[in-house]
């Protein structure tokens, strides 16, 4: 997504390192210096920004991570969110961090999925600003 579209997400591309043993499981991936260095695997991670203009955080009483979560959930996919902090200072942030074992048709089955809780809670929040008095928890 553009960083000036507006929308509820700010997508970030991440790297999660693991590790994947051997046949005789011990790590067999030597890194640079000569000791065991883990593969990366892509992951997903999104900030969950105010719809209405793409960039700005949304308010810690709107709980985005929570509705991205049970959104996820009864679709059938697990993501792990942190919660705003108080301060403002951080966002709303999701992760999409598939099994390493995930073939491409699973990937692209999670990744529509997550969209369509995404789309979905963006309207949920949407509506939940609506009814909100000068941007305050009604």
């Amino acid at each position: 997504m553009a960083a000036d579209q507006a929308g509820l997400v700010a997508v970030a591309g991440v790297e999660v390192a693991h590790r994947l043993p051997g046949d005789d499981g011990h790590v067999a991936e030597p890194g640079p210096g000569g000791g065991a260095e883990p593969p990366a695997v892509p992951a997903l991670g999104v900030e969950l920004v105010d719809p209405r203009d793409g960039r700005s955080l949304l308010p810690p009483w709107i709980d985005a991570a929570e509705l991205v979560d049970d959104t996820c959930e009864r679709a059938g996919l697990l993501v792990t969110s942190s919660h705003s902090s108080k301060d403002g200072m951080v966002g709303d942030q999701t992760l999409l961090a598939p099994a390493f074992c995930a073939t491409d048709t699973d990937l692209a089955e999670m990744v529509e999925r997550f969209a369509n809780a995404l789309a979905a809670v963006e309207r949920t929040i949407m509506d939940r600003l609506a009814h909100a008095d000068g941007g305050v928890e009604p």
